[in-house]
């Protein structure tokens, strides 16, 4: 009799001399996974090197993760729950208690009048808000908030939109209504003494670190800078150390992680899928370059700090070690700190890009007008270029005092395709739009926009897909350097992108004697304590005006031909001209 082949099961390869398996992540589902960043990933290491032994342990890998993808949608979490009934049980009666000792406390003090009224009044509405609850089976966003603090208090975090909260919320509020009721008859004069207190609530097993990840990210904003570098630095340090749990996590495992990190490529996750090799093999490799000492504070220690803090804190009963610690780990890299730092621009590189053959074109060319726009904005603004493309010309360009200026913020409206954001508080600034910007034209530029409904300076670049505004027009301009023959990969001295202009901008600054440029830029002044610089608020925008009319380059864009009916551009209107102050006018 012929023996049936053996199934496989999809996702089976070799790697190496053994066999694993891989599972995709669902789309929908991958921010439940920030382990598996940046790969989509799960994978099952068998240590089987016989494709059939490899198959028996995989069919079941295959189920739970099925099951575990099916859980996510149903509650919220790829992970079993951490809340036992008895766990549950325990929790209610010890709030139910706390708040009838409550009552207690506050009544040994005496009740005067209008305080015994005003006991009273928030007892009924405290009765009312639970018999609502009860009633509709419905938490509302007060109700979600108290129930979270609860869990907190016993260090149990839950999904908020899963089933599993919502039916404890209930339950807690049922368990209230013992605690309402013993108050309102307090409050009738009929004393009931307040029930022994519960014994100790039961240990919780510790979570597993993907769990304690996964707490953490679902917490930061996703519209901050930082965001995105938590799910990099936090999924690698678990791919190190592996999925337990985190009672189990050793200071030794810390400093390691660490010094693996210097040994990694600067682009370690392309080397990790092309090579299939894990980042432990990837780290034991010679590398040309490894990432720079900035990465490794401004990344990952930058986002490995606030997770250790906030696990310590919410974890900690739950077994999270709180001696962990990442104080006095150093960067062990080869890198030096300013090899990637780009330079000021020259006089004859900045002729060679506004006076050269492109910049001609982009002056004639009606659909170029975000070509000719941006760097010149650059160049007379020292402004980051995510900073100048998210800017909304309805609102943040516009007329204060008689200066016509750029609002550099992420509070105001932008386009809904875009998150808006700032490096730090010192990036949010006005900056006065220097009057050679104004002589070109660029008002007439954003009036036309905000005639138009655009709420992008550059509508023409679409904003990536996660929301930065300047990811097209970023490579735009680099590709524009490489063109131009302007591009310089001299270590510590490059001229590679938009940053360049910043340093060009402060450069003419400081060799022209103008101080206090760094108004301009939204560098953080030196000297001054944070304290101190919330006080002393934001220079007022005519002295600003005055410093970046002292900025000047010895450079002379062709003018745009492309304003239809335009008068002469040289003449502009009186609303739009700079205002100074009268010691900076001719007399």
């Amino acid at each position: 009799m012929q023996q049936k082949e053996m199934a496989y099961p999809p996702g089976m390869e070799l790697h190496g001399s053994k066999w694993r398996i891989k599972k995709r992540v669902p789309l929908d589902l991958r921010k439940k996974y920030p382990q598996y960043y940046p790969s989509p990933f799960k994978y099952l290491y068998t240590n089987e090197s016989d494709k059939a032994k490899a198959a028996l342990k995989a069919w079941p890998w295959i189920a739970e993760v099925e099951a575990e993808f099916q859980r996510v949608r149903d509650t919220g979490s790829p992970y079993l729950s951490l809340l036992s009934d008895e766990l549950a049980a325990a929790i209610i009666q010890e709030t139910i208690h706390k708040s009838i000792l409550d009552d207690e406390l506050i009544r040994s003090f005496g009740l005067y009048d209008p305080v015994f009224d005003a006991v009273g009044d928030w007892i009924e509405r405290s009765s009312q808000r639970v018999q609502r609850v009860t009633a509709r089976g419905v938490l509302e966003t007060d109700d979600i908030a108290f129930v979270r603090g609860v869990l907190l208090e016993s260090s149990v975090v839950l999904s908020e939109d899963s089933e599993e909260f919502r039916s404890f919320g209930l339950r807690l509020f049922k368990g209230l209504s013992e605690a309402i009721k013993v108050r309102q008859q307090r409050h009738r004069g009929e004393w009931i003494d307040t029930p022994p207190k519960p014994e100790q609530l039961p240990t919780q097993k510790a979570p597993l670190l993907s769990e304690v990840i996964e707490h953490f990210i679902a917490k930061q904003r996703d519209d901050v800078p930082m965001y995105k570098k938590y799910r990099p630095a936090l999924g690698l340090f678990l791919e190190c150390v592996g999925d337990k749990p985190v009672s189990q996590l050793k200071q030794r495992e810390i400093d390691e992680y660490f010094d693996l990190l210097c040994k990694l490529p600067p682009r370690w996750p392309d080397e990790k899928r092309k090579t299939g090799l894990s980042v432990r093999e990837l780290a034991s490799l010679e590398w040309p370059k490894c990432i720079s000492k900035k990465t490794f504070e401004d990344g990952y220690m930058a986002a490995f700090r606030p997770f250790l803090q906030d696990s310590v804190r919410v974890f900690q009963d739950q077994g999270f070690p709180p001696h962990l610690t990442i104080a006095g780990i150093k960067y062990s890299g080869k890198r030096e700190e300013t090899e990637n730092e780009q330079r000021a621009m020259r006089r004859d590189e900045l002729k060679r890009l506004f006076c050269g053959p492109e910049y001609q074109t982009f002056a004639r060319d009606p659909g170029s007008k975000h070509c000719y726009w941006l760097p010149l904005i650059g160049l007379y603004t020292g402004a980051r270029i995510n900073e100048v493309c998210q800017l909304n010309p309805q609102c943040d360009i516009r007329q204060e005092q008689g200066v016509w200026l750029f609002d550099i913020n992420e509070k105001s409206e932008g386009d809904e395709r875009i998150k808006k954001s700032v490096k730090n508080a010192s990036s949010r600034r006005k900056v006065p739009i220097h009057s050679e910007l104004i002589r070109l034209g660029l008002l007439k530029y954003v009036q036309a926009l905000k005639d138009g409904g655009s709420k992008l300076l550059f509508p023409e670049w679409p904003p990536s897909t996660t929301g930065k505004a300047s990811g097209t027009a970023e490579r735009w301009f680099r590709d524009l350097i490489r063109e131009t023959g302007l591009r310089d990969e001299t270590p510590k001295a490059r001229l590679v992108g938009f940053h360049a202009f910043r340093h060009t901008f402060l450069n003419n600054a400081m060799n022209n004697d103008v101080l206090y440029a760094e108004w301009l830029t939204g560098h953080a002044p030196e000297g001054v304590s944070k304290v101190v610089a919330k006080y002393q608020g934001e220079t007022e925008i005519t002295k600003k005006a005055q410093i970046m009319e002292s900025i000047r380059f010895d450079v002379s864009p062709p003018e745009p031909t492309w304003w239809a009916n335009a008068e002469s551009i040289s003449t502009i209107p009186n609303e739009y001209q700079v205002a100074f102050l009268p010691d900076t006018q001719e007399q």
